[in-house]
């Protein structure tokens, strides 16, 4: 999407149900992961009801605007959520040997994260040991599947342990910090010499089709 056709207040929009009252917050939108998020300025309401509301002004990167409003409604609890995310899982594992020189690292969490914390500044790869050499790399989270992916620039140096850490500035989408996990964080990791299967080439893939009964 075009960040700067969902930022303003106008375009994405919470207020409450029954008053009608709009709620201030501030709006941000996450390339990586197409999500938009809205965060209100301070606590809402326990107890009721909220509708959120991002209208045809959300156009993508190409200027085709959204076919129509979507709207959807919430209602609050009494009580906010205190629980801290985890890391539940990492690949590789800590202490894992053999690791191909082209693996991407990756960390499930326990719940929806705020995408806009995890980054390269929060999310980093270095050589084990004090003073180890950073690395170089790319960083996503998908929201679906609740994973960050640290990719490498290049491919890791051969018989090398590495250190993957995640740091608590890392929060889920009410502002929780991460704790300590089912995985350790940092975790340790030590490649081997070969590299791992690549994705294919999907060369000059297309649309697909229909060639008389059969689909293509």
């Amino acid at each position: 999407m075009n960040a700067a056709t969902i930022s303003a207040s106008s375009i994405f929009a919470v207020a409450e149900t029954i008053s009608g009252t709009a709620v201030p917050g501030a709006i941000v939108y996450d390339a990586a992961s197409n999500t938009a998020i809205f965060a209100a300025a301070s606590a809402l309401s326990g107890n009721t009801e909220f509708t959120a509301t991002i209208t045809t002004g959300a156009v993508d990167i190409t200027g085709v605007a959204m076919g129509a409003n979507f709207v959807w409604s919430f209602t609050t609890g009494s009580t906010g959520d205190a629980v801290a995310p985890t890391i539940t899982a990492t690949n590789p594992a800590s202490a894992v040997s053999n690791v191909p020189l082209n693996m991407t690292i990756n960390a499930t969490f326990s719940k929806a994260m705020d995408p806009l914390t995890i980054t390269t500044a929060t999310f980093t790869l270095a050589v084990a040991g004090v003073g180890g050499a950073s690395v170089d790399g790319t960083v996503a989270y998908d929201p679906t599947s609740q994973i960050a992916t640290f990719r490498p620039t290049a491919n890791l140096t051969a018989g090398t342990q590495y250190t993957a850490t995640i740091s608590n500035l890392v929060t889920d989408l009410f502002g929780n910090a991460l704790a300590a996990g089912a995985a350790p964080d940092p975790w340790t990791f030590t490649t081997g010499s070969t590299l791992g299967p690549t994705l294919p080439d999907l060369g000059a893939a297309s649309t697909s089709g229909v060639l008389g009964a059969a689909p293509v």
